[in-house]
């Protein structure tokens, strides 16, 4: 009896850990790298497992992953078009709230838009992707300090090629 009621007990808590995780959306990749997934804006982004994923918001829109000294941020997000504004338009706000650095690349195509340089000693990778079908963007924000350039430039690289839109199988009927 009482070692019946310790596994019951045992089995509730392991279950209750698993529905409430607060890391539901992320698992392992690969030996050294994680996934986050978000099942509400579709899209995933693969990321080095020595960033720690920070409390997700209340309206699950994406996330922060920090390095340890902090000196590497990765942010992602979506966010639905309400206002319907064009990409273009997105891009043009985007240079504008990035002039304060020193926009070092910039390109926009038919439906997505990329801008890096150093502001505030800090380099940054700014992505947006306009998904038509859904009417919304998913964004990746990532910023390193530029002491940390080495360490730091190839990481960057790797997370914002793996930054894509999950597409959902319901659509493609």
């Amino acid at each position: 009896m009482k070692n019946s009621f310790v596994c019951t007990a045992f089995l509730v808590m392991v279950l209750s850990s698993l529905c409430f995780s607060r890391e539901k959306n992320i698992s392992k990749f690969d030996d050294n790298h994680n996934i986050y997934v978000n099942p509400r804006f579709e899209f995933r982004v693969v990321f080095p497992k020595t960033l720690i994923p920070q409390s997700p918001p209340a309206n699950d829109d994406g996330r922060v992953f920090e390095s340890e000294q902090k000196d590497f941020i990765l942010t992602v997000w979506g966010s639905n078009n309400a206002l319907s504004e064009t990409l273009k338009a997105k891009f043009r706000s985007a240079i504008a709230e990035y002039k304060t650095g020193n926009i070092r690349y910039k390109a926009c195509r038919s439906d997505r838009y990329v801008i890096s340089g150093i502001r505030n000693d800090k380099i940054f990778y700014a992505k947006s992707v306009y998904v038509s079908e859904e009417n919304r963007f998913i964004n990746l924000l990532i910023e390193y300090n530029v002491s940390a350039k080495k360490k730091y430039n190839k990481i960057a690289l790797a997370v914002s090629k793996s930054f894509r839109e999950v597409t959902h199988p319901e659509r493609k009927k």
